[in-house]
């Protein structure tokens, strides 16, 4: 907890990449550690721009904590042909999708 305030109150990025356990378009982006949760919950809160780094394992895979919904992410980067519920729930979060 000591560590998740001090992010909150001292820490701040201009861009922050990241990833999770797993996505799902319904419940979002999980993860499965709580320190690791609440650790990357408070950079998400002080970061300008948020990138998403979703590899094809990840897709569909399910972590016990939602970490994000997608409308808190800018990018969502991956290498996965996403599927359209992916890619609407996507769109309708205004995020721009990055396939590599």
């Amino acid at each position: 907890e000591i560590a998740v305030k001090t992010i909150e109150r001292e820490y701040f990025a201009g861009k922050m990449f990241f990833s999770s356990k797993g996505v799902t378009a319904s419940a979002g982006i999980l993860e499965s550690n709580e320190f690791e949760c609440a650790t990357k919950a408070a950079m998400l809160k002080n970061s300008q721009e948020v990138y998403y780094l979703c590899d094809s394992s990840k897709i569909g895979k399910v972590g016990f904590l939602k970490l994000a919904e997608f409308d808190r992410i800018d990018c969502f980067i991956t290498d996965a042909e996403l599927d359209e519920t992916f890619t609407d729930a996507l769109a309708n979060a205004n995020t721009e999708i990055e396939t590599v």
